[in-house]
């Protein structure tokens, strides 16, 4: 390493940075690149609390994610450029690891289409389309009709299973009764409704100069609908959220509550496979690190299924390595190309970011294939990180360096707040 940058790979016992590390029989991955995490209206993962972007990117170091691309809202009356200044000086002193924005999009009118172009000009070529509420018609498919002839070039639109399904039908009149049983949880979208929403995506995509992914892919049924349609149009990419390659519903243990609901076992192997072929591109943290058995809200939570938690992020290359390398389902290659250089391109950090190519960010996570992640001490598991490191791991992360700089060790956060905002360019998948 020279000025946090990587100088030159060879044979790699060691390199150079502050002192000389042992990396026999050790592998070294580039950083992950999370583009899927939200922190807003999120209880007491909300930015501004103290356990906002300070919490979830310690996490994130811990689980080798160096870079982390979150949503930002713009008030009203704001001009893009001010609310990315204001929001990077929110967060400069309080990450982790080094951070991004996506604007968070809810309606289209006159100025937004400028709004774009003045964000992309900032550094932020990205949004988010939410769904506003359960019981809400937005977004709907004249939202995503009026932004894509706008769209500035390679402009990326992030839209989860969710959001499209409302897209794609009148899911909503469902959103009173989700939640309220964990039967009715787990049956609200179900796989042919998602993959409904992807092929709805492939055929409205068709012509845009934007980008579009699908964050938290969930059932084989969307994978073959991808398949179908993509010739549509190669500008929609799915990504899978991790918890779908770690959990299933299926076998003794409750299933975890995520959104969209846990699926098979069989869907699980496909979404492996898939990710191995390039059918789909990338892995995700999770939608919303919501705290276990609490609502959207932060309140405890009513029906008894555990959120994702920050362990999202704190297991991801842990959880990735385990169950895909170790289990043959994923090639080394393949796993480094979907936790980090495919979701660097897809931000337009590549190849600063996401790859081990001289005069890239030396962002290098040291993992022990032959050493165990173990399961967090009884009593010692935070609501914030239920239920993933209520496991085991085959393969433990002995450091993270983030530019040169050594950030965790042995799990343990050694540095905090040495996080930079990065402005990027258009997407470059």
């Amino acid at each position: 390493m020279e000025n946090g940058r990587i100088r030159a790979f060879g044979d790699l016992e060691g390199w150079e940075a502050d002192e000389e590390v042992d990396c026999t029989g050790k592998l070294l991955l580039p950083g992950a690149v999370d583009l899927s995490l939200n922190l807003l209206d999120n209880g007491p993962f909300d930015p501004e609390s103290e356990a906002g972007v300070a919490l979830a990117t310690e996490q994130a170091a811990r689980g080798g994610v160096t870079t982390v691309v979150s949503t930002m809202s713009i008030e009203a009356g704001e001009s893009a450029s001010q609310a990315i200044e204001t929001q990077r000086g929110a967060d400069t002193g309080k990450a982790a690891v080094d951070f991004g924005y996506h604007l968070r999009i809810a309606d289209w009118g006159p100025g937004r289409s400028t709004q774009l172009r003045s964000a992309t000009e900032a550094g932020v070529p990205s949004a988010w389309l939410p769904c506003q509420s359960l019981d809400a018609s937005m977004p709907s498919p004249a939202l995503l009709l009026a932004m894509l002839p706008d769209l500035p070039d390679d402009f990326l639109l992030l839209i989860g299973p969710w959001d499209a399904a409302v897209m794609a039908s009148n899911l909503n009149r469902l959103g009173k009764s989700l939640g309220e049983e964990p039967p009715l949880w787990r049956e609200t979208l179900t796989p042919a409704q998602e993959a409904a929403a992807v092929d709805m995506l492939l055929r409205h995509a068709a012509g845009t100069r934007g980008r579009i992914l699908l964050h938290g892919i969930s059932s084989h049924l969307s994978l073959e609908a991808y398949r179908r349609g993509r010739d549509r149009s190669t500008r929609v990419h799915l990504a899978t959220g991790l918890p779908y390659l770690l959990l299933h519903d299926g076998g003794d243990a409750p299933p975890a509550r995520t959104w969209p609901p846990l699926r098979q076992r069989n869907d699980q192997q496909r979404l492996f496979s898939a990710l191995e072929d390039a059918g789909c591109q990338a892995v995700v943290s999770g939608h919303k690190p919501r705290t276990a058995g609490r609502d959207d809200d932060g309140n405890p939570g009513s029906n008894g299924i555990p959120a994702q938690g920050l362990s999202t992020l704190s297991r991801f290359y842990q959880g990735l390595h385990a169950e895909g390398v170790a289990k043959w389902r994923l090639s080394l290659g393949a796993l480094s190309q979907v936790a980090a250089a495919d979701p660097a391109k897809l931000a337009g950090l590549h190849p600063r970011k996401g790859s081990l190519l001289p005069g890239s960010d030396a962002d290098i996570v040291v993992l022990s294939p032959s050493e165990e992640t173990p399961r967090a001490p009884e009593g010692s598991t935070s609501e914030f990180l239920a239920p993933l490191e209520d496991r085991a791991y085959e393969g433990r992360i002995e450091r993270v360096y983030l530019r040169g700089r050594l950030v965790t060790q042995d799990d343990k956060v050694v540095e905090k707040a040495a996080g930079e905002f990065l402005p990027r360019r258009p997407s470059l998948r």
